[in-house]
């Protein structure tokens, strides 16, 4: 979509130069926004962006921007997956992800662990799909939705929680067995 030549924003992220990739992101995100009113294709794009603008924001230590950006990259996933049948169901269970260990970090457990609960969901429709790839992102999420719910107190929800992500975890190992 630009120029070849143009630093891309992962690798910058990659090479611990948020700060750079942050001010691409802001240039590409605007050109990106207008052209997306003409061509809604155009908005999966701006989602990708904006998780990565996400990731910009928290290495630089804007953790209320970084929040701001991926709930907006939610919503328009959120939207495209309801436009296209279940399409965009793995983009938008990443970003609930994202979003989920985001407002964590911010101590803000109870809306963490409603952003996780979709993604769960999500990740458990797409592991009967495809098991092998869908797992790891399955067990990272009942991970994450463990540790919101031992911070919500609410015990006994986060052990089967975690005991499932642990048996994903160790269904995911090789076998040592001949």
């Amino acid at each position: 979509m630009f120029a070849r030549g143009r630093p891309d924003p992962e690798r910058l992220m990659q090479a611990g130069r948020p700060l750079e990739a942050y001010r691409l992101l802001q240039y590409e995100i605007s050109f990106i926004r207008g052209q997306a009113r003409w061509r809604p294709v155009l908005n999966v794009v701006l989602a990708d962006r904006l998780e990565t603008l996400c990731q910009a924001l928290q290495a630089l230590g804007n953790e209320p921007k970084a929040l701001e950006t991926i709930t907006e990259a939610v919503a328009i996933y959120s939207d495209e997956n309801e436009k296209h049948n279940d399409s965009y169901a793995g983009h938008l269970a990443r970003a609930l992800l994202e979003q989920a260990a985001l407002l964590a970090h911010m101590g803000r457990h109870g809306e963490a662990l409603a952003a996780i609960e979709p993604a769960v969901q999500i990740y458990r429709r797409l592991a009967v799909k495809d098991r092998n790839a869908c797992f790891p992102s399955l067990a990272a999420a009942l991970t994450r939705q463990a540790d919101e719910l031992g911070h919500l107190d609410r015990v006994t929800e986060a052990r089967a929680a975690a005991a499932e992500a642990e048996m994903i975890s160790t269904d995911m190992l090789p076998s040592t067995q001949s």
